[in-house]
Parts: C-alpha cells; structure tokens; sequence
C-alpha cells in the first residue's frame, strides 16, 4: 500500500479533469438515440454527464457558442429522453458531415438514468407496435435462409452428441469424426455464407431493413453460433473493439477450439471465413522479407512502421530467422496497450539477442492522432516499409484517403507502403461478420480502393488479392531520387 506522499495524481492535460465519456453504441442496445439542438437533429456518437458530442451527415448552419435547446430523443416517442439548455462549444465540418460537441448549461446528464429510459422505450415500441412486426420486416428468402443455416447447425450437433455420448469414443475416433464433418461441412458452409451476402448486400441502402434482419439474425442464428470459440470471442469483443489481436492470433495459430468435436467444427468455420487475416500475415511477412533483401546493400538499418499492429505475428516470424541481411529499426503502433504489450514481448527478446544494431519500439497511440499528423508522427524519420493491415476497414472513405496521404508523406524515397483492406466481394464476409458476429467494417471494391490511393503518389498503386479473393492489399511506391 502507498502513502499519500506516493501518489502521483494525473499529469500533463489530464490535470483536468473531465467527467467520464460513454460511446453511444455501448450505452444503447440498437441504433443510439438522436440529438435534437434547435431545429436541428444529429446522430449521438458519445455523451458524458456535461455535453455530447454528435454527427450530422452535409453540411448545417451553426456557429460557434450558439446557445439554444438540446434533447436526446427516441425516435417515436411522443417526449425526448433528456433535454436542457445547451451551448455549442466545437464545430468541425468537411464535406462529408457536420461534427459537435455541447455542454449542457441546465441540468445535467444521468446517465444510468438515461439508458433505462432508452430501454422502457425500446420496449414499449416492440409491444406497441407488435413482436411479430418486427419479424415481418424481414424478407421471408431470407427467413428461410436462416432455417437453411439452423438445420445445418443442428443436423451435425445432434448426429455428434448422439456419438459422444457413447462411453466407447476415445481421443482417436473423436479425432477421425472431426476430420470427416469437416470434410463434409465446409462446402456446405461457404455455400450458404455466400447466399447470405446475395440476400443482404441489397440491404446496405436500406438501414431500417437492414437492422431489422440484423436483429433477426442475432435472435435466431447467433446464439447457436456462440457455441463455437472464435464466433463467442468476435460477437462478445471482450476487449472492448472488433477484431483483436488475440482473435488474429486464433486465426493464426490455426488450431480448432473447442470442448466437444461440435464446438470445434463451429470454430473451424470461423477459422474458414477469417483464412484472409492469416493469408495477408503471410503476404506482409513475405515482403518484409523481400525488401530487407533487397536493401541489404546498402548497410545501413532498414526502418520498418507498422500501423495498427496487433500481436505483428509476421514481425515475430521474420525474426526467427538466424542472421539478417542488414539491421531492423521497427516501429510498431497501436491504440490498445495489451495488444502492444503482446507484440512487445514476442518480439523483443529476438532483437535484443541480435546484436546487429536492430530496434522496436512500440508507439500507444490513437489513430486521430496519426490523422492529425500529431507531433509524435512527426517526430518519426523517414521510413523504408509502412503497412496497415485492417485499420482502413473502419475509416471512412475520406479518412482512409487521410491516412494513406500522411503514410506517403512518411516513406523516405524508393520506399513502398502496403495497406489493406476487407474485399467487397461475393465469397466476402459480409453476411457473417456483419449480421451474426455483429462485427461491423468497410469492404471495398477495387475501384473504391482507386479512389482512396489514386492520385497521392507518381507511381500507380497495385491492388493485389489475397490468396482466398476476400481481401485486398494496395502497394504503392514512393520514386527514388535520381542523382
């Protein structure tokens, strides 16, 4: 235990204090309420006991410290769920949408208070308007798809326990049973998956509908899902985000969990579906490779920026090897700590055991900040090799194109930067990722991918598949100078 000469309190802006912040997809079971200031109405992206801050896609007319009513509001709902005065204390605005944020200047925010009200609501519209509107909602093709996936499920759960159940199964026949319905399963399986992305892709410019067999799906389908590791993991996100390191290293490793030969057939269909994260490893890994072979000439340390690193398996797999052809300075950035805490010691110990001359150095640093172009992004010298794998499948389009801009801006010249993105494709991970795992993302053609790239470089960015087709990786080159 310390004494109270040994605490240390906060440091730097944190000194002052602000009232804890909640992101609204957290607080509230479906789509967040709106946010009425004026006249005016905005999607709510986060609220504490003092303000909120929310979205208006377009543009609107609003000026700095406007003072005027806001209320949080149930759609339908004849009374909003909160109001009080408001002033306006930050405006953004780019082409695409309208961002605020406002303290209220009357009565503050309860916000447990809040959610319950959110909830009564949610309820009362359900009864109200009838459960079984609700399921009306859903296209019945795709009622009957979800059946289809059920049966499946069912068929194989039902046909296993009746052979676990006897006393005579060992290690071995369990071992054989498993290799056979994985055998038989697995076409099954991406058979339908790529029937749901035909259902629901029209869905996308339908919000309502969409959430309506989103709901339909999480009620019906995921529940039987769950019974499988990795599907728990990605619908449960135990560490507060999409797509965490440790489910990557779940992919990697490539092992089917599970207590029950069932239980592992399940996660050997999310291992099926998420292949590309371990195929995109690979591809990285390989081109680190590549280029450090290349570079190895010149003798002088090759400077390697990972971005969005998660557990960097493949900086781990490339230091396995017993000499380099020249010394590594590598930089590996993350927002989560544990993520960079797991990179750090998988990593660590093989470059210190070296004595080349090689380094990593792991950046906590949120990825506004790099869009930014924060002080610490400056701070960081020209580099050889810069990827992103997955970070720009939650940007959006003009954020993405942010990013990747300042990433070129970074690479010394005759670098190469890789980023990559989840392919919106018919064999894709739409349906499942989106609809049972409720793991939301940003898949884009290669045209949309054009888009994002086009025009920051000289030389013309190359899309390259994955080997599974389902995601992309965008390589573009910085011109060497000519002397």
């Amino acid at each position: 235990m310390r004494t109270y000469e040994e605490l240390t309190g906060a440091r730097g802006s944190r000194v002052f204090y602000r009232a804890e912040r909640f992101r609204a997809r957290d607080l509230f079971a479906r789509t967040p309420p709106l946010v009425a200031f004026g006249d005016t109405y905005f999607q709510l992206d986060n609220l504490s006991m003092t303000g909120l801050a929310a979205t208006r896609k377009g543009g609107v007319s609003l000026t700095r410290h406007a003072a005027d009513d806001v209320a949080i509001i149930f759609e339908g709902d004849n009374k909003p769920l909160f109001s009080s005065k408001g002033r306006l204390e930050r405006l953004e605005r780019d082409p695409a949408a309208t961002r605020i944020a406002l303290s209220f200047t009357g009565a503050p925010l309860d916000i447990p208070e809040l959610v319950c009200r959110y909830n009564e609501s949610l309820l009362r519209r359900d009864l109200n308007g009838g459960l079984h509107h609700a399921v009306e909602s859903v296209a019945p093709d795709y009622r009957r798809h979800c059946v289809d996936v059920l049966h499946l499920l069912r068929r194989y759960r039902s046909t296993l326990e009746q052979f676990e159940n006897n006393p005579a199964t060992g290690p071995d026949r369990s071992e054989s049973l498993f290799d056979l319905c994985e055998q038989r399963m697995l076409p099954e399986w991406r058979q339908l998956w790529r029937a749901g992305n035909e259902l629901v892709r029209p869905l996308v410019d339908e919000p309502e509908l969409m959430q309506a067999a989103k709901d339909y799906t999480e009620q019906v389908l995921t529940p039987d899902f769950l019974a499988g590791p990795l599907w728990d993991h990605s619908y449960r996100k135990p560490f507060g985000y999409p797509g965490d390191f440790q489910l990557m290293g779940y992919v990697y490793d490539w092992r089917p969990r599970g207590k029950t030969v069932y239980e592992k057939l399940l996660d050997r269909m999310g291992l099926e579906l998420l292949e590309c994260i371990a195929t995109r490893m690979m591809m990285v890994q390989q081109e680190i490779a590549h280029l450090v072979a290349a570079a190895a000439p010149s003798r002088r340390p090759f400077r390697i920026l990972n971005l969005g690193c998660g557990s960097a398996r493949e900086i781990s797999n490339y230091l396995d090897q017993a000499e380099l052809p020249c010394p590594v300075e590598i930089t590996l950035v993350d927002q989560d700590e544990r993520a960079l805490s797991h990179a750090y010691e998988q990593s660590y110990p093989k470059i210190m055991n070296r004595g080349d001359g090689s380094s990593l150095r792991c950046l906590q640093i949120s990825f506004v900040e790099f869009l930014k172009f924060g002080r610490i992004f400056q701070s960081l010298p020209p580099q050889d090799f810069i990827y992103s794998m997955g970070l720009m499948d939650y940007l959006t389009l003009d954020r993405a194109r942010c990013l990747a801009t300042a990433i070129y801006a970074k690479l010394a010249p005759g670098a190469r930067m890789v980023i990559g993105n989840i392919a919106d494709v018919p064999e894709g991970l739409f349906w499942p990722s989106e609809f049972i795992s409720d793991w939301s993302m940003r898949f884009r053609t290669e045209a949309d991918l054009l888009a994002m790239t086009g025009g920051i470089s000289e030389t013309a960015p190359r899309i390259v598949p994955d080997p599974t087709g389902k995601f992309y990786l965008i390589y573009i080159d910085k011109l060497a100078v000519v002397e």
